[in-house]
């Protein structure tokens, strides 16, 4: 198996729903030799599956990982590009594609993250007249690469211009060391980095670590939308589920970006 695909598919067992469903069965099994550890196991199991789909938890996770993210408002904006060493483009970070079974077989869209990832990547365009690069390729066997798509989505439907198309990376990164290949052959290392809030910190430090000052551009953040908690945010729902994914496989991939730059 691919070292790549390796690595999504323990990202995937990692990840809720799937990790505490393991543990759970792994509870039931281990419960016709060793009963109470057994019983245990399963019910620590099925009880992190209910709180990790709740919004209250959800909500703490989703704050965890964007700590100290606030989007970049004009007032920074005009701070910066007045400096010494404004920004010189905008980078948009694509985010996954998914089959677009309406066009037919073998056909891929946006995910509606990597959507959301353009949409914002045309606001910060329009805002600060800087050039766009779109970045993402293959990380699954596809017909397009993630900025293939996010490129077509940005000039067709958005009014953006793309001047650089990164198609090369299946990770973040894999991200940051293409475009400092591409940009740094123009002589470009000061960006604005366009990407959601719970993302930010981890593509901030990849693509620092690439040679780039980042002024960081985050949007759509998970946390901050529960309001006073109640007795409802301690029932499971599909959107606090889905948070609580999104959060966890963030803090491994801090955890692997950290253990690749040790290594």
């Amino acid at each position: 198996m691919d070292p790549f695909e390796l690595k999504l598919l323990v990202r995937g067992l990692l990840v809720p729903p799937a990790a505490p469903l393991i543990a759970a069965v792994a509870g039931l099994w281990l419960a016709r030799r060793r009963p109470r550890a057994g019983r245990a196991l399963a019910i620590a199991g099925v009880a992190s599956a209910w709180l990790l789909a709740t919004p209250l938890a959800a909500d703490a996770l989703a704050a965890l990982v964007e700590a100290g993210q606030r989007p970049l408002d004009d007032a920074t904006w005009q701070a910066v590009r007045a400096g010494p060493s404004p920004p010189q483009a905008v980078v948009v970070l694509g985010a996954g594609i998914v089959p677009d079974r309406s066009a037919g077989p073998g056909r891929e869209r946006l995910s509606a993250r990597s959507l959301e990832r353009a949409a914002a990547g045309a606001r910060t365009a329009r805002a600060t007249g800087l050039p766009v690069m779109v970045c993402g390729g293959r990380p699954i066997a596809t017909r397009e690469s993630e900025a293939a798509l996010m490129r077509r989505a940005l000039e067709t439907d958005l009014g953006t211009a793309v001047r650089w198309t990164e198609e090369g990376s299946r990770d973040t990164i894999e991200n940051a060391a293409n475009a400092a290949a591409l940009l740094g052959a123009e002589g470009i290392r000061r960006i604005v980095l366009v990407t959601h809030a719970h993302h930010m910190r981890r593509a901030r430090a990849a693509f620092e670590a690439a040679g780039f000052a980042v002024l960081p551009a985050p949007h759509d953040p998970l946390s901050g939308r529960l309001g006073t908690p109640g007795p409802r945010d301690l029932l499971p729902s599909a959107e606090a589920a889905t948070a609580s994914s999104i959060a966890v496989h963030e803090l491994l991939g801090r955890a692997w970006q950290r253990l690749r730059a040790g290594s």
